[in-house]
């Protein structure tokens, strides 16, 4: 859809080019179309100078793993001179080079615009036809390579059923509040008492535990027809960014060993919960995005921290997949044994 808006976007402002082109330039020749030409590129090269891409979320600027497109590092140009930063706003390699081509039509165009200004306001029609060329191929091009990043950056949040899910990183791109709910559970202990009877009790069956010195993860599984529904405990004291990459991977296996021959066509609904003694900065930025769900592939982010016994479930992202969050939601509840009113 927003791809859909970015083209829309830029299509109204070649439309708006052109009649200013053909109502507003006769009166001032050459010079006219030069400095409408240079407010065009101005305004689509340099504004707005965040979220270039209109992902409409600060990740796909940043320069961490929070966003997909730095996790292959030479789609980011370096920016060593400051200077040289502060003029050229763009974060990507290519996006960099189209504000580089924009700034040296623009100077092209001022030489032409002051040089119709010397000779009377007069129009030279080949130059402008050679020039009007030059910028859209070159609008057409950076409109084209931003959709190309833009495919990237969504497929890394909506996966599909064939690819590798990776279901702890890219839960989210907007960032959100998640409420709060008092347990009365101060110990894993209790916590795993409460899962374990409940779970067995609804029909799951724990079918993985995995152990090292600092985190515990327990794998539960329960099929119904082409649904499967899986649902991940891990107990660590405190939860860091290091620890993402070693859930995903635990998950990968665990999905290879129990899943592989499904992998394409069951619908997965995958709720982990984090069982943590205090909330780091990677545990808040799990709980506070809306969750992206992919292509049959549904999850559900939720946290426990013992210092308060509060727990935590992510917010869904408001595009779609409400009614599959809901239903997560109502059963993670259920078998925490809280009331949920939502």
């Amino acid at each position: 859809m927003k791809d859909i808006l970015n083209w829309l976007k830029f299509l109204l402002m070649l439309l708006i080019a052109v009649g200013t082109v053909i109502f507003l330039v006769p009166r001032s020749g050459g010079t006219g179309y030069a400095g409408l030409v240079i407010f065009i590129l101005v305004w689509f090269y340099w504004f707005p100078s965040r979220d270039r891409l209109g992902t409409r979320s600060d990740n796909s600027e940043r320069r961490d793993e929070q966003n997909p497109l730095y996790k292959k590092q030479e789609r980011f140009r370096k920016t060593e001179n400051k200077k040289q930063a502060g003029l050229f706003t763009s974060e990507l390699k290519w996006d960099f080079f189209c504000q580089i081509m924009a700034a040296i039509q623009i100077i092209a165009l001022a030489v032409y615009g002051i040089w119709c200004a010397v000779y009377g306001f007069r129009r030279f029609e080949t130059i402008e036809n050679i020039l009007s060329i030059w910028v859209l191929l070159l609008l057409f091009f950076t409109q084209g390579l931003r959709l190309y990043y833009n495919l990237i950056y969504d497929l890394s949040y909506i996966k599909l059923p064939w690819r590798r899910w990776d279901p702890f990183s890219y839960t989210g791109d907007r960032k959100s509040f998640s409420g709060w709910k008092n347990t009365g559970f101060s110990t894993f202990k209790e916590v795993k008492e409460q899962i374990w009877k409940v779970c067995q009790e609804k029909g799951y069956a724990m079918v993985q535990e995995k152990k090292t010195f600092d985190k515990e993860l327990f794998f539960w599984i329960k099929k119904e027809g082409v649904n499967t529904k899986i649902f991940e405990v891990v107990r660590t004291s405190l939860l860091e960014e290091k620890d993402i990459e070693y859930l995903n991977e635990t998950f990968e296996e665990f999905f290879k060993e129990f899943l592989r021959d499904k992998k394409t066509v069951i619908r997965l609904y995958f709720t982990f919960l984090l069982c943590t003694d205090g909330k780091s900065k990677t545990y808040r930025r799990l709980m506070n995005m809306e969750v992206i769900p992919g292509i049959r592939r549904y999850r559900l982010p939720a946290g426990i921290t013992f210092d308060n016994g509060q727990v935590q479930t992510a917010t869904y992202d408001i595009r779609y997949g409400k009614r599959s969050y809901t239903k997560m939601k109502k059963e993670f509840y259920s078998i925490l044994g809280i009331e949920n009113r939502e």
